[in-house]
């Protein structure tokens, strides 16, 4: 302590400790971008309505449409809505059923939509976006949509009945699906539009249109 040391040399311990930091500059960068990837997720979960409720409606729908077995309700402790996943009459639809078997009981787990349901637990499973029945269903629909109007089996226009306190004049909602594709058949763009308004005295009134030219991926 009583040396003539004016000047700390720690050249040698910082070059030791580069490689520490450069590891911990690439955790943060790690969790900066998982961050930011969660929120534009559930931001897009919000514009385009991908509750779970909203995907249970698609199957169902796609299920009665191909004349299939719908899922069965049952119960699962701490799993508001579970599904049990009924034996197809089509067997096209079979492969739909890879994954739900457990690896060591070899009974067929139930399915939810929702992903907190589903979190660190293997019992039930996650049927997501790009779960087979979940994307068979999607790619029913999307035929349907796309059909000619004599071959279609569902309604572009649905009609609704509200309360007179909630609604004085008829109203109309509208959504369109925009997709923009390349030359090769590339998907560049996509975004669902929506506009609406009222009808007094035969013309629409407040008809806004509002629409976001993020580019987002559509349930359907």
């Amino acid at each position: 302590m009583l040396g003539k040391r004016r000047r700390l040399d720690t050249a040698r311990a910082e070059r030791e400790n580069e490689p520490v930091k450069r590891l911990l500059r690439f955790e943060q960068n790690i969790r900066e971008l998982s961050r930011r990837y969660a929120d534009q997720l559930d931001e897009t979960r919000r514009d385009l309505h991908l509750t779970p409720g909203n995907i249970e409606a698609v199957i169902h729908i796609a299920l009665d449409l191909a004349r299939q077995p719908r899922l069965i309700p049952t119960s699962l402790d701490g799993v508001p809505r579970a599904f049990a996943v009924p034996r197809f009459a089509d067997p096209s639809w079979q492969p739909c059923l890879a994954g739900l078997i457990h690896p060591h009981t070899s009974l067929q787990r139930p399915i939810t939509f929702d992903p907190e349901a589903a979190a660190g637990r293997d019992d039930i499973v996650l049927a997501h976006l790009n779960h087979r029945l979940v994307q068979r269903c999607l790619r029913l629909l999307r035929a349907e949509v796309w059909a000619p109007a004599d071959r279609q089996k569902i309604h572009r226009v649905t009609v609704r009945t509200v309360p007179r306190a909630a609604l004085r004049a008829p109203a109309v909602l509208a959504h369109a699906r925009l997709t923009v594709v390349s030359s090769d058949s590339h998907r560049l763009h996509e975004e669902v539009i929506a506009a609406g308004g009222i009808i007094q005295e035969g013309r629409g009134r407040g008809v806004i249109p509002q629409n976001n030219s993020t580019p987002k991926c559509s349930v359907l």
